[in-house]
């Protein structure tokens, strides 16, 4: 009863002031107002809630240790190499192929004398001729005899230093060197490899490098490459077909430097 007293007395106060007494209308008008503002605050803490979900989300993205892939690279066409191999041979390949093979049969394993021409070019610009040749491995030999000669036009010059096995598992190997007339670069690729870029000190432009494929019981492939006298590699990039980069170091780092 008292509860019902008081509730009356709201009532005439509030009729006392308004000069009416407040009916349906009024408490649907206060009902809505009531939902208005239990909306207002819904909405303000959802955007809360996506403003700190977003921010979080970021900083998850910028801290991921999810693994990175090689991306392909666009890549300039390669220089054609004139190769060639096997015999006969003009007497300049020929007096450079007997320099390479005596140094390569002092080389341990591979298949004995045997110390065939893998291929063979000659360089315009250099006027140089350049020989790859290597002992083809006895079957479950994990090392590989090879060696890279650069001669003049007559057959004479460069007389290469001792030759060592190189594990045939090794993805990419980089020698430098350099004479008054050229520099010189070469190794050993993944047999996948079909390009070879090299980068200069304190140079932009880029040497790209044919890789020279060998038969598929080699194992591996191999490259060469003569620049101008006087730049000086820092950093040996091998390619697929495709683009994709398969290895890479920077010297003098490099496996084989």
């Amino acid at each position: 009863m008292n509860d019902l007293r008081e509730h009356l007395q709201e009532l005439a106060d509030a009729a006392a002031r308004h000069g009416t007494t407040p009916g349906p209308t009024a408490a649907v008008r206060r009902g809505r107002q009531r939902q208005w503002r239990i909306a207002g605050a819904v909405a303000a803490a959802l955007a809360v809630a996506v403003a700190v979900g977003a921010g979080a989300t970021g900083r998850l993205a910028v801290q991921s240790h999810l693994p990175v892939t090689a991306p392909v690279t666009n890549l300039p066409p390669l220089p054609k190499l004139d190769l060639t191999s096997g015999s006969p041979a003009p007497p300049a390949e020929e007096k450079a192929d007997a320099t390479l093979g005596a140094a390569l049969r002092r080389c341990p394993g591979g298949l004995g004398a045997s110390t065939p021409v893998i291929g063979s070019f000659r360089s315009v610009e250099f006027r140089r001729i350049v020989m790859i040749s290597g002992k083809p491995p006895v079957p479950g030999e994990t090392t590989i005899c090879w060696v890279v000669g650069v001669f003049d036009l007559k057959g004479a010059g460069w007389t290469p230093r001792p030759i060592k096995p190189v594990a045939i598992v090794t993805s990419l190997t980089v020698t430098a060197e350099g004479s008054a007339e050229y520099g010189i670069v070469y190794g050993q690729v993944d047999a996948r490899a079909v390009r070879v870029r090299v980068r200069f000190r304190d140079r932009p432009s880029l040497l790209e490098v044919p890789v020279i494929q060998t038969s598929y019981e080699y194992g591996v492939n191999l490259y060469v490459g003569l620049f101008q006298s006087g730049l000086v590699p820092v950093e040996v990039t091998a390619y697929d077909a495709q683009g994709h980069q398969l290895a890479g170091c920077s010297l003098p780092n490099c496996p084989g430097g």
